[in-house]
């Protein structure tokens, strides 16, 4: 009996010692965040305030008191701040995003036959077309302008010149 207990005892440490070893290498390895487990599972400990504490969150102090409404705490200008931060980030995503998908774009007109691409960029609407053939190879560029029809290609050229010189 007693090394029927002690064998079972035996097998739920080695249970326990083989899930510690788990749960640490799939820590070590990035897999899982152990304290996030271990934070599902715990429960929140609890403030305990004495009355004084209480008392000096309630009672206004002479700093609050001089501070006028219009003026900025530190926590808000912090927000302000981290909007203003991901905004712009957002912002350049945004702008990297349709730069690399214009560079795809680009890179099939460059990629087709000159008399195809100059149909289909005639089609555009003239931002567009400008756009493309400003970010197309300079060669490539000009032999799509030399198959579209004179008066587009003309006025073509002459936004791509406005858009060179800002």
């Amino acid at each position: 009996m007693l090394n029927q207990r002690g064998g079972a005892k035996m097998v739920i440490l080695l249970v326990v010692v083989y899930f510690l070893v788990l749960f640490t290498t799939l820590s070590f390895a990035g897999v899982i965040n152990i304290k996030s487990i271990i934070g599902r599972f715990s429960k929140p400990k609890e403030k305990v305030e004495t009355a004084e504490v209480a008392k000096e969150k309630t009672t206004p102090t002479a700093e609050a008191e001089t501070k006028t409404e219009d003026a900025p705490t530190k926590e808000e200008a912090a927000i302000k701040e981290d909007t203003t931060e991901t905004a712009v980030a957002e912002t350049t995503a945004t702008a990297e995003a349709k730069i690399k998908q214009l560079d795809k774009v680009v890179k099939i007109y460059e990629a087709m036959d000159v008399e195809k691409a100059a149909d289909i960029i005639s089609q555009l609407s003239d931002e567009e077309a400008v756009e493309i053939l400003n970010a197309m190879n300079e060669e490539i560029a000009a032999e799509v302008l030399a198959e579209m029809e004179p008066s587009k290609a003309a006025i073509l050229s002459q936004q791509l010149r406005l858009k060179l010189d800002n």
